[in-house]
């Protein structure tokens, strides 16, 4: 005849105090302690045990694997047994423990024993790393709303609200005093950021940014202090591997064949920086050192040298261009870059003493131009100061 097995059982209330950081993590075992009898008397010998943890005191849903205890010797009926079921099962809501038994062990069926018993708040609260919905893994890891596999550093499933009276979010290095964050209030909508003591930008409920700007006059508006080591503070630096660029919409990205665009590193040049307006169709490039206009068609690229230079052939202003005095009163002024096609040409003479004299053009091609200086009172060729200015097609 089958012996009748009753168990009362329960799981003990463990105080705990706050650990400094050098001592070891508590970790999610706690103590189960019970007295088993068979019909009516203390159970004596040993016994096996199945432990499983439900979400119902009948019913529901199981919670984890099921723990086996076996072999476990009873003294007086009396026995206690550590548990571990991990974490997860305690997310302050109430659990159940649901305890089969058979005495002496490895003989016979196990007697499932009833009601369950509910699991109390040592274990529940004090030993777990889910509490009302807050989880902590064992790496330290923070999760709100979140299962514990799903955590990060800190993850928070929903809205983070920070109240209005303290509406300031702040992230601070750790150990220095660097400020850092964001505040919103109530009454506008508006949020500011903040980095230090200039680093600010503005963003308004229209989608307005303003950066060192509290009130921007344009969807976007930056404002400069100068104090990034620059001359002139830039408004935007662009850095790219090979190109880098603005593109301007006017009617909308849905509509590109009207953009407009500002470049570098151009593919037909990449010493360009570029203004290109794509309807009607025009090229602004300022390219090395003098820089070139590609206007629209039907207009001429021009390009302009010009100088003054002494009666013996040296040049006293002016670049881009050599002076050769030929012979007496005969230069030769050759470009040191040419034009595609002679350009046309002027001078003047500057008067010496009390003799006027004018010039003459007597040559011109792409490479060069010649002129003669002729004094107005007797004709005579001479040595003479002049200007010019010569005026071509870019080549």
């Amino acid at each position: 005849m089958t012996a009748k097995l009753t168990a009362i059982c329960s799981v003990l209330l463990l105080t705990i105090v706050q650990q400094s950081p050098a001592q070891t993590p508590l970790s999610s075992e706690f103590t189960y302690q019970g007295s088993l009898k068979a019909s009516g008397l203390p159970a004596l010998t040993t016994a096996d045990f199945q432990f499983t943890l439900f979400d119902a005191v009948t019913g529901g849903a199981q919670d984890t694997p099921m723990l086996s205890k076996n072999n476990v010797a009873l003294v007086d009926g009396t026995f206690t047994l550590a548990l571990d079921f991990g974490g997860a099962p305690f997310s302050g809501n109430a659990r159940w423990l649901q305890v089969a038994v058979r005495s002496p062990a490895g003989a016979g069926a196990f007697t499932t024993l009833a009601p369950r018993q509910p699991i109390t708040a040592a274990p529940n609260a004090t030993y777990s790393s889910n509490t009302r919905g807050i989880v902590v893994d064992d790496s330290g890891n923070v999760g709100v709303g979140l299962s514990p596999n799903n955590v990060a550093r800190l993850k928070v499933d929903g809205n983070v609200a920070v109240p209005p009276s303290a509406g300031f979010f702040a992230l601070n290095a750790e150990s220095t005093n660097v400020v850092a964050g964001m505040y919103s209030n109530l009454h506008d909508s508006n949020l500011e950021f903040f980095a230090g003591t200039f680093g600010s930008m503005h963003l308004d409920s229209n989608g307005t940014v303003g950066i060192k700007v509290s009130e921007p006059a344009g969807t976007l508006h930056v404002r400069t202090f100068g104090f990034l080591g620059f001359d002139h503070e830039p408004l935007l630096i662009l850095e790219g591997s090979r190109t880098a660029s603005v593109q301007l919409f006017p009617r909308g990205h849905d509509e590109p064949q009207t953009a407009g665009e500002i470049g570098f590193s151009d593919s037909d040049d990449p010493a360009t920086l570029y203004i290109h307006n794509a309807d009607p169709a025009g090229k602004i490039a300022f390219t090395g050192s003098e820089g070139t206009r590609i206007p629209s068609s039907g207009k001429e690229d021009l390009r302009i040298i010009r100088g003054r230079v002494d009666p013996d052939g040296s040049i006293v202003q002016g670049t881009g261009f050599s002076v050769i005095r030929v012979l007496e009163g005969h230069y030769e002024i050759d470009f040191d870059t040419p034009f595609a096609s002679p350009p046309v040409a002027t001078a003047n003479s500057i008067t010496v003493g009390f003799s006027s004299c004018f010039i003459e053009i007597s040559g011109a091609s792409p490479n060069s131009i010649s002129l003669i200086v002729v004094r107005r009172s007797d004709g005579d060729v001479v040595d003479g100061r002049f200007c010019f200015i010569a005026m071509g097609p870019r080549s």
